[in-house]
Protein backbone atom coordinates (compact mmCIF):
# COMPACT_ATOMS: atom_id res chain seq x y z
CA UNK A 1 0.00 0.00 0.00
CA UNK A 2 1.25 3.57 -0.42
CA UNK A 3 0.39 7.10 0.78
CA UNK A 4 0.89 10.03 -0.58
CA UNK A 5 0.53 13.15 1.70
CA UNK A 6 -0.36 16.26 -1.37
CA UNK A 7 -2.46 13.46 -3.89
CA UNK A 8 -0.35 15.24 -6.54
CA UNK A 9 -0.52 12.31 -8.80
CA UNK A 10 -4.10 12.19 -8.40
CA UNK A 11 -7.03 13.18 -10.59
CA UNK A 12 -7.96 16.85 -9.22
CA UNK A 13 -11.46 16.00 -9.23
CA UNK A 14 -11.97 15.40 -5.61
CA UNK A 15 -14.00 18.03 -3.36
CA UNK A 16 -11.51 17.36 -0.83
CA UNK A 17 -8.44 18.06 -2.65
CA UNK A 18 -8.15 21.58 -1.25
CA UNK A 19 -8.47 20.19 2.06
CA UNK A 20 -5.65 18.05 1.78
CA UNK A 21 -3.60 21.12 0.34
CA UNK A 22 -4.36 22.99 3.41
CA UNK A 23 -3.69 20.16 5.92
CA UNK A 24 -0.09 18.34 5.80
CA UNK A 25 -1.67 15.81 7.96
CA UNK A 26 -3.82 14.51 5.62
CA UNK A 27 -3.09 12.62 2.41
CA UNK A 28 -4.52 9.96 0.14
CA UNK A 29 -4.64 6.46 0.74
CA UNK A 30 -5.01 4.02 -2.14
CA UNK A 31 -3.70 0.29 -3.52
CA UNK A 32 -0.35 1.16 -4.75
CA UNK A 33 1.03 -1.16 -8.11
CA UNK A 34 2.04 -4.05 -6.32
CA UNK A 35 -1.08 -4.96 -4.53
CA UNK A 36 -3.02 -4.55 -7.27
CA UNK A 37 -0.93 -7.07 -9.47
CA UNK A 38 -1.65 -9.50 -6.72
CA UNK A 39 -5.40 -9.04 -7.44
CA UNK A 40 -6.73 -7.68 -4.13
CA UNK A 41 -8.41 -4.43 -4.37
CA UNK A 42 -6.84 -3.76 -7.96
CA UNK A 43 -10.34 -2.42 -9.23
CA UNK A 44 -11.00 0.97 -7.98
CA UNK A 45 -13.80 2.54 -7.63
CA UNK A 46 -15.24 -0.65 -6.43
CA UNK A 47 -17.62 -2.71 -8.63
CA UNK A 48 -20.78 -2.69 -6.64
CA UNK A 49 -24.46 -4.03 -7.23
CA UNK A 50 -26.67 -1.19 -8.48
CA UNK A 51 -29.77 0.01 -5.81
CA UNK A 52 -32.07 -2.17 -7.40
CA UNK A 53 -29.86 -5.31 -7.38
CA UNK A 54 -29.17 -4.64 -3.64
CA UNK A 55 -32.90 -4.24 -3.02
CA UNK A 56 -33.89 -7.31 -4.55
CA UNK A 57 -31.11 -9.47 -2.86
CA UNK A 58 -32.38 -8.03 0.73
CA UNK A 59 -36.36 -8.78 -0.74
CA UNK A 60 -35.21 -12.12 -1.07
CA UNK A 61 -34.08 -12.65 2.38
CA UNK A 62 -36.75 -10.91 3.55
CA UNK A 63 -39.11 -14.19 2.00
CA UNK A 64 -37.14 -16.23 4.37
CA UNK A 65 -39.22 -14.86 6.85
CA UNK A 66 -42.58 -16.26 5.05
CA UNK A 67 -44.47 -18.32 6.94
CA UNK A 68 -46.70 -19.71 4.49
CA UNK A 69 -46.40 -23.52 3.14
CA UNK A 70 -48.15 -22.04 -0.67
CA UNK A 71 -44.74 -20.12 -1.55
CA UNK A 72 -42.56 -17.83 0.20
CA UNK A 73 -42.67 -13.78 -0.72
CA UNK A 74 -40.79 -11.17 0.26
CA UNK A 75 -41.34 -7.40 -0.21
CA UNK A 76 -38.95 -3.78 0.26
CA UNK A 77 -40.31 -0.32 -0.19
CA UNK A 78 -37.23 2.19 -0.43
CA UNK A 79 -37.28 6.11 -1.20
CA UNK A 80 -34.48 8.37 -2.30
CA UNK A 81 -32.55 5.03 -1.97
CA UNK A 82 -33.67 4.12 1.40
CA UNK A 83 -35.47 1.06 2.94
CA UNK A 84 -38.34 2.57 4.56
CA UNK A 85 -40.65 -0.73 5.03
CA UNK A 86 -39.94 -4.41 4.80
CA UNK A 87 -43.01 -7.23 4.92
CA UNK A 88 -43.56 -11.19 3.91
CA UNK A 89 -46.11 -13.45 3.39
CA UNK A 90 -47.74 -14.60 6.39
CA UNK A 91 -50.33 -14.28 8.81
CA UNK A 92 -50.74 -11.03 11.29
CA UNK A 93 -48.64 -11.22 14.21
CA UNK A 94 -49.57 -12.59 17.51
CA UNK A 95 -52.34 -15.12 15.06
CA UNK A 96 -50.94 -18.83 14.15
CA UNK A 97 -48.55 -19.10 11.51
CA UNK A 98 -49.37 -21.34 8.41
CA UNK A 99 -46.18 -23.34 9.66
CA UNK A 100 -47.91 -24.24 13.07
CA UNK A 101 -51.39 -25.21 11.55
CA UNK A 102 -51.80 -25.22 7.93
CA UNK A 103 -53.00 -22.91 5.32
CA UNK A 104 -56.52 -22.37 5.40
CA UNK A 105 -57.97 -22.66 1.43
CA UNK A 106 -60.61 -20.67 0.07
CA UNK A 107 -62.23 -23.62 -2.00
CA UNK A 108 -64.15 -21.29 -4.54
CA UNK A 109 -61.57 -18.17 -4.35
CA UNK A 110 -58.94 -19.87 -3.89
CA UNK A 111 -55.27 -19.01 -1.86
CA UNK A 112 -54.44 -19.25 1.43
CA UNK A 113 -57.42 -16.51 4.10
CA UNK A 114 -54.73 -16.61 6.78
CA UNK A 115 -51.78 -14.68 5.36
CA UNK A 116 -51.34 -11.50 4.14
CA UNK A 117 -49.66 -10.71 1.12
CA UNK A 118 -45.40 -9.39 1.58
CA UNK A 119 -46.81 -5.81 -0.34
CA UNK A 120 -49.58 -5.93 1.96
CA UNK A 121 -47.69 -6.31 4.96
CA UNK A 122 -45.24 -3.86 3.89
CA UNK A 123 -47.66 -0.89 2.99
CA UNK A 124 -49.66 -1.52 6.40
CA UNK A 125 -46.62 -1.44 8.33
CA UNK A 126 -45.60 1.70 6.74
CA UNK A 127 -48.90 3.07 7.53
CA UNK A 128 -49.13 2.02 11.18
CA UNK A 129 -46.24 3.92 12.05
CA UNK A 130 -46.75 6.99 9.90
CA UNK A 131 -43.95 6.60 7.21
CA UNK A 132 -45.50 8.30 3.55
CA UNK A 133 -44.63 5.90 0.78
CA UNK A 134 -46.06 8.24 -2.21
CA UNK A 135 -43.63 8.06 -5.24
CA UNK A 136 -41.73 5.06 -3.40
CA UNK A 137 -40.42 2.03 -5.12
CA UNK A 138 -41.35 -1.44 -4.12
CA UNK A 139 -39.04 -4.76 -4.69
CA UNK A 140 -40.97 -8.31 -4.62
CA UNK A 141 -39.37 -11.01 -5.57
CA UNK A 142 -43.07 -12.56 -7.10
CA UNK A 143 -44.94 -9.86 -8.98
CA UNK A 144 -48.14 -8.66 -7.48
CA UNK A 145 -52.14 -9.97 -7.54
CA UNK A 146 -54.23 -7.93 -9.00
CA UNK A 147 -55.55 -6.97 -5.12
CA UNK A 148 -52.31 -5.95 -4.11
CA UNK A 149 -51.55 -4.16 -7.70
CA UNK A 150 -54.36 -1.96 -6.52
CA UNK A 151 -53.26 -1.21 -2.94
CA UNK A 152 -50.17 -0.32 -4.46
CA UNK A 153 -51.51 2.22 -6.71
CA UNK A 154 -54.05 3.45 -4.22
CA UNK A 155 -50.56 3.99 -1.48
CA UNK A 156 -49.07 6.33 -3.93
CA UNK A 157 -46.28 3.87 -4.85
CA UNK A 158 -44.89 4.53 -8.43
CA UNK A 159 -42.43 2.05 -9.50
CA UNK A 160 -42.26 -1.51 -8.53
CA UNK A 161 -39.90 -4.26 -9.67
CA UNK A 162 -40.36 -7.57 -9.54
CA UNK A 163 -38.08 -11.03 -9.76
CA UNK A 164 -40.55 -13.47 -10.50
CA UNK A 165 -43.90 -12.93 -12.95
CA UNK A 166 -47.30 -14.45 -10.57
CA UNK A 167 -49.20 -16.72 -12.75
CA UNK A 168 -52.06 -13.80 -13.19
CA UNK A 169 -49.88 -11.71 -15.10
CA UNK A 170 -52.76 -9.35 -15.81
CA UNK A 171 -51.96 -7.66 -12.53
CA UNK A 172 -48.68 -6.18 -14.71
CA UNK A 173 -50.70 -4.63 -17.42
CA UNK A 174 -53.14 -3.17 -14.68
CA UNK A 175 -50.35 -1.40 -13.39
CA UNK A 176 -48.55 -0.21 -16.15
CA UNK A 177 -51.82 1.17 -17.74
CA UNK A 178 -52.51 2.95 -13.90
CA UNK A 179 -49.32 4.76 -15.11
CA UNK A 180 -46.70 3.06 -12.63
CA UNK A 181 -43.36 1.92 -13.31
CA UNK A 182 -42.78 -1.55 -14.19
CA UNK A 183 -39.67 -3.64 -14.15
CA UNK A 184 -38.39 -7.37 -14.44
CA UNK A 185 -35.25 -7.65 -12.65
CA UNK A 186 -33.57 -11.29 -13.23
CA UNK A 187 -30.85 -10.28 -10.79
CA UNK A 188 -31.03 -11.54 -7.42
CA UNK A 189 -29.21 -12.78 -4.27
CA UNK A 190 -27.25 -15.57 -5.55
CA UNK A 191 -26.65 -13.33 -9.03
CA UNK A 192 -24.97 -11.10 -5.92
CA UNK A 193 -22.88 -13.85 -4.56
CA UNK A 194 -22.08 -15.11 -7.67
CA UNK A 195 -20.74 -11.63 -9.06
CA UNK A 196 -19.15 -10.11 -5.58
CA UNK A 197 -18.30 -12.92 -3.56
CA UNK A 198 -17.55 -15.94 -5.79
CA UNK A 199 -13.87 -15.20 -6.00
CA UNK A 200 -13.50 -14.69 -2.65
CA UNK A 201 -16.46 -16.36 -0.27
CA UNK A 202 -14.25 -16.14 2.33
CA UNK A 203 -14.79 -12.59 3.07
CA UNK A 204 -17.94 -12.46 2.40
CA UNK A 205 -18.39 -14.99 5.75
Amino acid sequence: MSETNNGSNLACNDIFQTLIDHHSRLGYFLPDAETAKEGKSAILPFQRPSFDQMYMAIAEIVALRSTCLRGRVGAVITKDTRIISIGYNGAPSKIGQCDQYGCIIDSEKGGCIRTIHAEQNAIAYASRIGIPIENATIYVTVSPCIDCAKLIIASGIKRLVYLQEYRNSYALEYLELSGLEVEQLNYGLSAIYNDYCGQEASECQ
